[in-house]
């Protein structure tokens, strides 16, 4: 397909071109080299061959890693970038895209971008010879865009509802009627109704400790009330996943739920990973305690994943209660002993666990630190079992040995600077835009940026080769000097020209 393209290194009249500018080892120059080699096949598949000429999908693209590249995500303001900053002018081929033309180029990414996120991720592979053989993974909570003053409970729009109603009684008694406001006043009782649908049906899919205090957004129903760790307050946001290298910090996966914990996220991250990375048994996964649960090791182990937890201190009760934590497994009597000594025997079969329980806890001296439970005023102590506890503990144990502190520092010191790199250093704290398909392709914009960056500085210190080759490098270069001496001497040759005119 013809698109509208221009020559960076075609010389204008006045005999340069845009290279001139820009150094041909620039980051600006590695980027366009880099979208260059990708495959982007199915983002020019989408364009009509009606009408007039599009801008080159390479092109826009380069502007768009560039500009994540530098924390900038406002389409007027890569738009005044594209007109005033040679680094964009250079990307942009002089072709000075407004901020209509990038807009529309960013919501044709948004469709492709899990697609696109994952090419970027195989060039890498392709062209380096990193073994990504260990993986860290995390979590971070970010804002949405949408205030949290427009976000409200069920017992909160119910209230507002019967205020509105109210209105609309008041405003029918009344003899000078304003059409205008009643109509107003419909719209506003037609969008609270349902509003209160919306959450009525979010609160079957939502944790159960949270049906009374979930919250909706009016204005961004995708975004989840969410509590961030910097503060007690909750705000509407999501919870950004990141993987990352442990050898590059280059992310290898990435996606933005709508869930408040890590619970689940693992095998989702893996999922991704496998695809993109290949399958390797031997490839290690770190996480925090925050992503463990019955399943996320259920499925660990049922495929053979080498996945390494931190200690799960939560795990079996704390240190201030009694719990399996503190008691001792028989595994030949199939029991548990507690530190007084009684023994808990199996009752009953719940699912994948079974029930062990100890009665007579009445007069146990530390029974108000082990159980409040009681039946018909006995007091007795319940704990569950589930049939691959003697697995679960071994995973968990894991993270205790040498081998396993090693990787749970190692994660602390890879995956979390990243992280920290995305929101404190480039400013991507908040997303900018509505809706969940819309900020996960800006979060994946913001990583391919951060993969760019690194994989530059990696490029000066020689790790990884230029993108283009050396040929490619060197014609570069050696146009250039070509270019510099021809422009020399014919400033030369009009300064001896003009020299006897002006006495020079």
């Amino acid at each position: 397909m013809d698109f509208r393209s221009n020559d960076r290194n075609q010389q204008v009249f006045f005999g340069y071109s845009l290279s001139d500018f820009v150094p041909a080892n620039s980051f600006p120059a590695f980027v366009v080299q880099f979208v260059f080699e990708l495959n982007i096949d199915p983002i020019i598949e989408s364009y009509s061959p009606d009408g007039s000429k599009a801008y080159d999908p390479r092109i826009m693209l380069s502007i768009w890693f560039l500009a994540f590249s530098r924390g900038i995500t406002s389409t007027r303001r890569i738009e005044y970038e594209c007109k005033n900053n040679l680094e964009f002018i250079y990307t942009s081929a002089n072709l000075k895209p407004d901020h209509t033309t990038l807009y529309r180029f960013r919501a044709l990414a948004d469709k492709l971008m899990p697609e696109l996120f994952a090419v970027v991720v195989k060039n890498i592979v392709q062209k380096t010879n990193f073994k990504f053989d260990s993986i860290a993974i995390d979590g971070t909570k970010m804002r949405s865009r949408s205030s949290w003053r427009k976000s409200h409970t069920e017992k909160d729009i119910e209230a507002m509802l019967a205020k509105v109603r109210e209105e609309i009684a008041g405003y029918l008694t009344e003899v000078d009627k304003d059409e205008q406001k009643f109509e107003k006043l419909k719209k506003k009782e037609t969008s609270l109704e349902e509003a209160k649908k919306k959450i009525v049906k979010r609160k079957q899919t939502i944790e159960k400790d949270h049906k009374e205090t979930h919250k909706i957004n009016l204005v961004e129903e995708d975004a989840y009330t969410m509590r961030f760790p910097s503060g007690r307050d909750a705000f509407p946001g999501y919870n950004a996943m990141v993987s990352t290298c442990t050898t590059t910090q280059l992310i290898v996966a990435v996606e933005v739920t709508q869930r408040r914990s890590d619970h689940g996220e693992f095998s989702r991250q893996h999922k991704h990973i496998e695809k993109v990375l290949g399958s390797d048994k031997s490839r290690r996964y770190i996480v925090d305690s925050g992503f463990y649960t019955k399943d996320e090791a259920s499925y660990a182990l049922e495929n053979g994943v080498n996945l390494y937890f931190p200690e799960i201190w939560h795990y079996g009760g704390s240190e201030n209660e009694i719990g399996k934590k503190q008691m001792y497994y028989d595994k030949m009597r199939d029991l548990y002993v507690c530190p007084e000594g009684k023994e808990l025997r199996p009752k009953r079969h719940v699912g994948y666990f079974v029930e062990y329980v100890t009665r007579g806890c009445n007069n146990c001296p530390i029974r108000e630190k082990c159980t409040s439970s009681r039946d018909e005023g006995i007091y007795f102590k319940k704990v569950l079992r589930h049939k691959r506890e003697e697995e679960f503990e071994e995973l968990v144990l894991r993270g205790k040995t040498v081998e396993g502190k090693k990787m749970i520092d190692l994660r602390q010191r890879t995956v979390e600077p990243v992280i920290g790199n995305l929101k404190s250093n480039l400013g991507f704290n908040r997303f900018s835009r509505f809706g969940l398909k819309k900020v996960n392709a800006d979060f994946a914009f913001m990583c391919i940026g951060h993969n760019l960056r690194k994989l530059y500085q990696m490029a000066l210190r020689g790790e990884i080769t230029f993108p283009g080759g050396f040929f490619d490098r060197f014609f570069l270069l050696f146009s250039k000097i070509l270019r510099e001496n021809r422009l020399s001497r014919k400033i030369t040759k009009k300064l001896s020209i003009r020299q006897p005119i002006f006495g020079l």
